[in-house]
Order: C-alpha cells, then sequence, then structure tokens
C-alpha cells in the first residue's frame, strides 16, 4: 500500500502542476486576454473599414432580403440600435456591414438569454435564433473577406484563453 500510496500522491501532484501551468498566473492570464482583445480590436476595426465587396452583396442579395424579413431580425434591429446608442453610434443601414455587425451582438445577447433555463423560450425558438445567427454569419463572412478573416483570427486567438479557462475552472 505505501508504495501504490506514494505513486498516487506523485501522479495527483503531476497532475495538479499541469493544470495550474495551463491556467497560468493571473497576471498572465489578464494580459493574454487583454491581447486577445486589442488584436481583435484592430482586426474588426479593419474589416469594418474595408465593408462589404459589393459583387458578393449583389450576388448574395436574394439570402440578404430574406434573412432581413426574418422576425428574429426585425426584433434585434431595435436591440442592435440600442446598443449601438450606448455607444454613441448611430445605426440606420443594416445593409452595412457595420449594421450587420450590430445585428449578430443583438442576435448573440438574445441567445446568450435565451440559453437560461428561466428564460421561458422554447427550444424550437432557440435553435430558429441560432439558426439566424448561423445564416447571417455565413451571409457576413461571404460578402465581407475581412470579417471572416477577422472571426478567423479571434477563434485562433482565444483557443490559449478558453484553455486557461477550463484550467482555472479545474482548480476550483
Amino acid at each position: 500500500g505505501g508504495v501504490l500510496a506514494q505513486r498516487y500522491a506523485e501522479q495527483r501532484a503531476a497532475r495538479l502542476s499541469a493544470v495550474q501551468n495551463v491556467a497560468g498566473g493571473d497576471d498572465y492570464y489578464n494580459a493574454i486576454k487583454q491581447g486577445v482583445r486589442t488584436f481583435a480590436n484592430e482586426d474588426y476595426g479593419a474589416a469594418l473599414k474595408a465593408g462589404i465587396d459589393a459583387d458578393a452583396a449583389k450576388m448574395l442579395a436574394p439570402q440578404i432580403e430574406s434573412l432581413m424579413r426574418r422576425p428574429s431580425i426585425e426584433q434585434a434591429k431595435a436591440v442592435a440600435k440600442k446598443l449601438a446608442a450606448e455607444q454613441d453610434i448611430a445605426l440606420d443601414d443594416f445593409g452595412a456591414l457595420q449594421g450587420m455587425d450590430w445585428l449578430k451582438k443583438a442576435l448573440d445577447n438574445k441567445i446568450s438569454a435565451a440559453a437560461s433555463p428561466v428564460s421561458g423560450i422554447g427550444k424550437a425558438e432557440l435553435r430558429s435564433l441560432v439558426q439566424t445567427k448561423d445564416d447571417l454569419m455565413s451571409v457576413i463572412e461571404q460578402i465581407a473577406p475581412g470579417y471572416k478573416a477577422a472571426n478567423d483570427n479571434f477563434a485562433a486567438m482565444s483557443r490559449q484563453v478558453n484553455s486557461m479557462d477550463v484550467a482555472r475552472d479545474l482548480l476550483k
């Protein structure tokens, strides 16, 4: 028993050390998160400045028009205007990349709230919201290559933060 207990204690200590290494210290964790925010702001800012590829938007016009008529998009427009106004942005063109980006943020908020067990929203409505957001993202990424690149970069940069978050949760 003594040899096995010692071996178990060594393995436990090794696992704990590995998780602590992934979790990182608070300063390092905060620096990584700030770096992701900084680079994401730069990428999305450049994408918004570049705007939409007019030829791609013209080709996808029927899909965009259909998407913009969905009830969830209509509801998201009011939320998007409110969110943008909080940052002193007057939002009036949902056909522009900036407008679509705010619609995505409004849908994200609705989906986040709907995922709560006390939201009162049904599974079918939640699936519809997620599908609408996915469809919107597909359109945005096709008509704005810079936005797709920003999303891809953000996903890649977020992997380390996500790993650190999981490790930190394990340590709790």
